[in-house]
Order: C-alpha cells, then structure tokens, then sequence
C-alpha cells in the first residue's frame, strides 16, 4: 500500500450545506505514514484531536498531553486513514464516477484514523489465542476522529471500515481500540459496530467501588474464533 495513495472513496448525501438533495459529500480516503507527516499535516490533525478529546481527556486521570500525542503520532509504526470532502452537485458526482480519483490531499479534513499493526498481549481465554501465545496480531486503532460538522454521516462508520479492510488483508486477528467510560457516545458507536469489551479490559471498580480504571479496551475478532480453537484444543500427537 502506497503512503498517500487514495484508497477509496464514498458519496454521502450532505444536509449540512444546503437544503436540497441534490448536493452531496464526496469522501475521499488516502493513506499516510508517520514519516510522510509535514508540519500542516500535522497540525491539521493535531487540532481535530485536542479540539475533540481535549474535554474527555481533562475528565480523566491521564489528563492531556499535548507533546504524548504527538511524539505518538511521529513514531514509525502509526498509521493514517485521512478522510477528506468536497461538496459537490448531482452532476458533478455523475461525472466522476468510474474516473480515475487523483491522491486524496486537497479537500478539508473530515476525519481520520490513526493506527499500528502490531502484536500486543492477550488473555489466555482468548479464543483467537493459539497454543502457547501469549501475544496476538492485530491492528490497534489509537484515534478515530471526526469533524464536529460532519458527525452522523457515516464517516465514522466509513473509515472504521476501511481500517478493518486493511487489516484483514494484513492478516490481523482482530482490531483493538481504548474508549474513556465517560464517553458514552463512542462506547455506543463502537458497541454498534460489532466492538464488545476485550478480556484484557482491566475492572472499572474494586470489591469496594472505588475506580480502577477510566476507560475500556474493545475489540472485534476479524476471524472466525472456532477455526483457532480448533487448532488450539487439537491433542499433541506423539510420534510411535
């Protein structure tokens, strides 16, 4: 997959703009690596991210951490989904379709994704888990942020999505993210996508109510769990 490449791309009808139908939202998504971020790219992002998770984060017992986030967001491993729009006419829409779509780039910022894939520790009840690994493949979502303007369009959903696609074709067990409980939106959105708590989640509470943790690890399984067990619960076969 080429940094920058546009990977897909997607038409939603926009009420936002104007009150007539015939006005839509072309969403374009492009691929980008951590080394390919320059300093408006950067900021570009940066701003989405303080603007919509400043709040929650000065709700948590993390706090925010302006320089955390970004030294993150310029490590080699992460990742970007960038997902830009422009408003275009029924006509105008029309006469895209089946043309060859330059790299996205040049439309506002609707919405992106940051993610790694990676190995990262699980339970030994997972059901994806194999004999004796204690580690498991899989693509971890670190930030999946949308324009305020655009929320409730399916952009969320949309580039949600494509990070799946990516990492079933990298061959990824499952996608993993972390939500703060005090944000019960995204908890609702996530849950509705298919994303249940992972049996690494640590407890909200103790024995005696006090918190434990702010926040839950949720992931969905990207392949079919019986095929692993199998594999998992097969006797050892010693030779005669």
């Amino acid at each position: 997959m080429i940094g920058g490449a546009c990977v897909t791309c997607r038409t939603i009808s926009d009420t936002s703009h104007t009150a007539s139908p015939s006005f839509f939202l072309r969403i374009e998504v492009s691929v980008t690596f951590a080394h390919e971020l320059n300093r408006d790219l950067e900021t570009e992002i940066m701003k989405l991210l303080e603007l919509n998770m400043r709040p929650l984060y000065d709700q948590s017992a993390q706090g925010w951490n302006r320089r955390e986030k970004l030294k993150e967001m310029r490590e080699a491993p992460s990742r970007f989904l960038l997902a830009r729009a422009s408003v275009r006419t029924r006509a105008e829409d029309a006469l895209s379709e089946g043309a060859n779509v330059s790299a996205a780039g040049k439309g506002e910022l609707v919405g992106y994704t940051m993610f790694r894939l990676d190995f990262e520790e699980c339970d030994e009840d997972d059901p994806l888990r194999l004999i004796d690994e204690q580690d498991i493949e899989l693509a971890y979502c670190y930030e999946l942020q949308v324009a305020p303007p655009y929320r409730g369009k399916g952009v969320g959903q949309f580039l949600l999505g494509c990070l799946e696609d990516i990492a079933k074709a990298s061959r990824m067990k499952k996608v993993m993210l972390t939500a703060f409980l005090h944000n019960r939106s995204a908890l609702e959105f996530y849950r509705a996508q298919g994303y249940t708590p992972d049996l690494i989640s640590p407890q909200e509470t103790d024995g005696d109510g006090h918190t434990i943790a702010d926040y839950q690890i949720l992931s969905k399984a990207l392949v079919q769990p019986a095929r692993e067990c199998i594999q998992r619960a097969r006797p050892h076969v010693q030779s005669q």
